[in-house]
């Protein structure tokens, strides 16, 4: 319950929910965040299976790079979820600070990112909100994926719409069923703002984002070299069976150009030197 808690600061706010930095009384040491969502809110904003999502995923995963939850619990008005702290900020602020990542660094994150994606894939889950705000930065300084509202089991494929406009693959635009290949689009669209700073469909308005995404249509920037280049466009094909790691298979896109000299076993044993500390 509550009461076995120390709420020491507010650390998050957003929609239908709060997050608090706490620690159980019982011990002087772990930190934990402490999610806290009301319950008619997420009534009201028809949220309910969203969190139910985020719940059962969560519950099922358990890999280095992945927000561990911890437990969950309810009273009358709220639902919680007790999560591991990650106490470095997420990627999107780091990234605004620098402007954009060189190429090694962006390599970093991309290669500790993909693993956390193929590892859910392999647990039958989609994730479907890839960015850089969803990829949190450990004392450590390497990542740890957040934010499962959106992640769902699925069997084969899916239909409902859901993302951020600027990662969102075309055959969710479309309306059409569509599988885990759609996370391997927003990869795409990650490597790129990570090297870029920019979006590649970038623009004013999600419908002529969306207009952009629907044509293939990519802003191509100088600062994106020959070997991401090859990659990215490998990974933003309209067509999700010409797209690298169609049928959710991280290992072609291992394989490709520009990630394929890194040591795998030495990035899931968490053995790459972080580029920054935060």
């Amino acid at each position: 319950t509550l009461d076995d808690f120390h709420l020491i600061r507010r650390i998050g706010k957003g929609g239908f929910a709060t997050v608090y930095l706490v620690r159980f009384k019982s011990s002087t040491g772990r930190y934990w965040a402490l999610k806290c969502l009301r319950k008619a809110e997420l009534v009201r904003v028809k949220q309910e299976h969203q969190i139910i999502n985020e719940k059962r995923v969560l519950s099922q995963v358990r890999h280095p790079f992945i927000v561990e939850m911890f437990q969950t619990f309810q009273n009358a008005t709220h639902l919680f979820m007790i999560l591991e702290y990650v106490a470095g900020g997420d990627l999107f602020t780091f990234l605004r600070q620098m402007k954009f990542f060189e190429e090694r660094v962006a390599r970093f994150y991309a290669a500790e990112t993909l693993l956390a994606i193929e590892y859910l894939h392999s647990m039958g889950i989609i994730y479907r909100d890839l960015k850089p705000e969803n990829i949190l930065l450990d004392t450590t300084g390497h990542i740890k994926l957040a934010d499962f509202g959106f992640a769902k089991v699925i069997h084969d494929t899916t239909a409902s719409f859901c993302g951020t406009p600027d990662y969102i693959a075309p055959e969710m635009i479309r309306s059409v069923p569509y599988d885990k290949s759609v996370d391997w689009w927003s990869f795409g669209v990650l490597i790129f703002e990570l090297i870029s700073g920019k979006t590649p469909f970038e623009d004013d308005s999600s419908d002529k984002i969306y207009h952009k995404i629907r044509d293939g249509h990519i802003n191509w920037h100088p600062r994106i070299g020959p070997e991401p280049r090859l990659l990215i466009s490998g990974l933003l094909q309209l067509n999700p069976h010409q797209r690298l790691g169609y049928r959710g298979d991280g290992a072609a896109i291992k394989k490709g150009p520009w990630l394929n000299a890194l040591d795998w076993h030495v990035v899931e044993a968490r053995g790459m030197t972080p580029p920054h500390i935060p």
